[in-house]
C-alpha cells in the first residue's frame, strides 16, 4: 500500500500473503508495516517475518508527533522487531541502532557517509545514486521497471550521460 492508501491490519496481512505466495524465491520482500501504535507495528512486523519478508519499511511521519517522539517510536519498534527496518523518514537520526539498516531519502543532500541510503523519489533517483545511495525504493518501478533499471545500470557502469538521458 502506498501513500493515501489505508488498509486494515487484516487486509495488509492478506496482501502480504498473496505477494509471498506468488513472488519468485530470489525476490526481496519489504513490508510497509508501520502503524500508529508500537504493539500493532511490532505485531505486523512479526507477521511479515513469519511470511518470509526480508525487511520492514517504517514511516513515523504520518503521526502528529514531535521529532523526539518519532525517534522514540522508531527506537522502541526497532528494539522489538524480528525484521531489520528501512526507515522511510531520513530526518530521524538513529546512529548505531543495529536494527535500522537503511533510510529512504528524497534529497541527495540527505545521503550521509556511514549510513545506507535508498533513493525515495524518481525525480532525484540519479542524484541520490551519484551522492552515494545504495539503491532505491520507488513506486514508479511497478509502472516502468526498465527505465529505473537502465538508470541503475548506467550508474553501475559509471555512464553518467546515459543515466541523465534516462
Amino acid at each position: 500500500a502506498g501513500e493515501g492508501v489505508s488498509l486494515s491490519c487484516e487486509e495488509r496481512t492478506t496482501l502480504w500473503e498473496w505477494v509471498a505466495e506468488s513472488a519468485a524465491p530470489d525476490k526481496v520482500l519489504i513490508a510497509a508495516a508501520g502503524d500508529a501504535g508500537v504493539r500493532e507495528t511490532v505485531r505486523l512486523m512479526t507477521v511479515a517475518a513469519d511470511l518470509g519478508y526480508t525487511a520492514a519499511l517504517l514511516d513515523p511521519r504520518p503521526c502528529a508527533w514531535s521529532p523526539a517522539e518519532q525517534a522514540l517510536y522508531v527506537r522502541t519498534v526497532a528494539a522489538q522487531s524480528k525484521l531489520p527496518i528501512i526507515l522511510q523518514s531520513a530526518g530521524i537520526e538513529l546512529p548505531g541502532h543495529p536494527n535500522v539498516i537503511a533510510a529512504v531519502v528524497e534529497d541527495p543532500s540527505s545521503v550521509r557517509p556511514g549510513r545506507t541510503a535508498l533513493a525515495g523519489s524518481e525525480a532525484t533517483f540519479w542524484n541520490c545514486l551519484s551522492a552515494g545511495a545504495a539503491g532505491a525504493v520507488l513506486p514508479f518501478t511497478n509502472a516502468a521497471p526498465y527505465t529505473l533499471v537502465s538508470i541503475w545500470e548506467a550508474h553501475r557502469m559509471r555512464e553518467a550521460e546515459a543515466a541523465a538521458d534516462w
